[in-house]
């Protein structure tokens, strides 16, 4: 009867009962066709209609759909039609009791689903943010989706369109499994005159309905709202063979956030044929993981689980080593395990670093820095790790001893086994930045994200990713700043105001400090600081000759003071250290 009443009566508003019952026993033909003969008739009594799940008279929402994924396909289809969405009493909460134009209260003691709440939140309601893209009929297209020379009616493809906004919207209504193409839109009414009658049926293909290019060298890329997937498609392949989905039982995919680029360097097209129809998290990464393959490998060899346990047995104490049976290593036998593998590495890592060194000098005119050899990252790398190892017998110690003494800061093993203490597997990483601490100094570890790498490659579970990805970060991004050299005559009080104004003041203080501005004071975080200063101190000791090692300790404790006079604030930091 809503075709009669909004056509014949007029009626402005009419609640779409057909879209409730139709949808809730799977008649999808029937709801699809109900579609398309409103849509040949006038899309524009599509607005008309108020679509709802359930309603005073009806059983409730979680009744008739359950709370899983039939619900919120259903829902969601209600929410990015053309039309009035209507959510009935408790339909978010869960409520099962049914409640009656006549009831003054309710007679169960209900309590909110959290788990229905909490979907809702992350898929429904972001898009009920975004209903000036969805409620438009001028651009709405529905769509067949065709698969062995049939159209399966059990999915329901439209897109739509506000302003530069597109989305397209894929959901199927049953339990099998479903799959197709879709192209060309259905037939729809386009007025032609003032009169009822003055209209004619036209169609168009998904590339006009998203407002694609035409030219082949133009990609769109676009993202799925339930994974967050990013996927890259050429936009002539589009225009003449459509889009190919597949769906599981229930299953609803949206499609938003579209954006066409021009593959000006190849870089696009090379992309897509990576991804081959995948998504991807973010795209970024995904081109690093493309371009760097070779490196990625190559560097994933070193990091391997023979050399994470070799290393793992250096902070274990002699007990530890007793009871598990295994053999202490040492720098020298560590060195041997992976000398072949870095060799390999350090080859791949100079041939990419001299191809972006002579881009960079090519665009900035300028001469760079002299990259080091692979017999000198090799040197570097046994030099450190020995040092490293030295500190690992000191941080053996504090493990034994709670002690104050124990605890105490006068040489830079002491120093570097108090950090590694402080910090959740600080032998590992260190020995892992010891392998490359020399790209790192120029930039090449931060601008290849072998943090991520790191994270990746590292297999220790009591390490959450996150946390060694936001740690490598830190080391390789600080490694690659301008940290004072202690020249001879220079003071422990300049370096360390150097260093503060790199961590509390540059450009990358957010990540170092977790720099933020409330109410005109730029504050930093606590951790954040601490863990900063700490790396920005083991890098020193590590890189700099034993020589230096008095002046930089002493440095250390003036930042210490300095920070710890702060009360958080990242000028008064600063302003401490400038005084001194």
């Amino acid at each position: 009867m809503e075709g009669y009443f909004t056509r014949t009566l007029g009626m402005h508003r009419v609640y779409n009962s057909a879209f409730m019952n139709m949808l809730k026993k799977e008649e999808n033909f029937k709801y699809r066709a109900t579609v398309k003969n409103t849509i040949q008739f006038d899309p524009q009594v599509l607005k008309r209609y108020v679509n709802f799940m359930n309603n005073p008279d009806e059983e409730t929402a979680v009744a008739q759909f359950g709370k899983g994924d039939k619900y919120f396909g259903v829902c969601t289809l209600m929410v990015t039609m053309p039309g009035l969405p209507m959510f009935g009493h408790g339909q978010i909460e869960g409520f099962e009791e049914k409640y009656g134009m006549e009831y003054t209260r309710a007679y169960r003691d209900e309590q909110p689903d959290g788990y229905l709440l909490e979907r809702h939140r992350r898929e429904i309601f972001p898009l009920m943010h975004r209903r000036y893209l969805f409620s438009g009929v001028e651009d709405f297209l529905f769509y067949d989706v065709w698969c062995d020379g049939g159209v399966n009616e059990n999915v329901f493809a439209y897109s739509n369109r506000c302003g530069s906004e597109y989305s397209l919207v894929f959901y199927n209504n049953k339990y099998d499994r479903a799959h197709g193409w879709i192209n060309r839109s259905c037939e729809y009414a386009v007025k032609t005159g003032s009169g009822d009658n003055d209209k004619k049926l036209v169609s168009r293909t998904l590339g006009e309905g998203l407002g694609l290019s035409t030219r082949g060298d133009y990609y769109v890329i676009f993202r799925e709202q339930r994974s967050g997937l990013w996927f890259v498609r050429n936009c002539t392949q589009i225009h003449e063979q459509g889009l190919f989905v597949a769906l599981n039982g229930f299953e609803t995919q949206i499609l938003l956030e579209f954006r066409q680029q021009q593959d000006v360097d190849g870089k696009l097209s090379t992309l897509c044929s990576f991804l081959d129809g995948r998504g991807i998290a973010d795209l970024e990464i995904a081109w690093q993981e493309l371009h760097y393959r070779e490196l990625y490998e190559a560097f994933g060899r070193v990091l391997s689980a023979e050399f994470e346990n070799s290393v793992q047995t250096l902070k274990m104490t002699t007990k530890e080593i007793r009871k598990q049976k295994v053999k202490r290593t040492t720098a020298k036998s560590i060195f041997a395990l992976v000398e072949g593998s870095l060799a390999e590495f350090y080859s791949v890592a100079l041939r990419f670093a001299q191809e972006e060194r002579a881009e960079k000098s090519k665009k900035s005119g300028r001469r760079v820095k002299r990259l080091p050899t692979a017999e000198k990252m090799l040197s570097s790398f046994r030099r450190k790790l020995g040092a490293v190892e030295r500190a690992s017998k000191e941080f053996r110690k504090i493990s034994a001893d709670a002690s104050p003494t124990a605890k105490s800061v006068s040489t830079p093993g002491q120093f570097l086994a108090k950090a590694f203490a402080e910090q959740k597997e600080g032998i590992l990483f260190a020995a892992v930045y010891c392998t490359v601490s020399l790209l790192a100094e120029r930039g090449f570890a931060r601008d290849w994200s072998l943090g991520r790498k790191c994270a990746e490659f590292l297999r220790t579970p009591e390490v959450a990713s996150s946390v060694t990805q936001t740690f490598f970060r830190r080391i390789f991004s600080l490694s690659s700043e301008k940290l004072p050299a202690f020249a001879p005559k220079e003071k422990p009080a300049n370096a360390a105001l150097s260093i503060a104004k790199i961590l509390a003041g540059g450009n990358s203080a957010w990540l170092y400090s977790g720099a933020n501005e409330y109410e005109g004071t730029v504050w930093f975080n606590k951790e954040s600081m601490d863990e900063s200063v700490s790396i920005a101190y083991e890098i020193l000791l590590l890189n700099a000759p034993s020589s230096k090692s008095k002046k930089i300790l002493a440095s250390f404790k003036k930042i210490s003071e300095a920070k710890h006079l702060a009360e958080y604030k990242c000028d008064e930091f600063v302003r401490i250290l400038e005084e001194k």
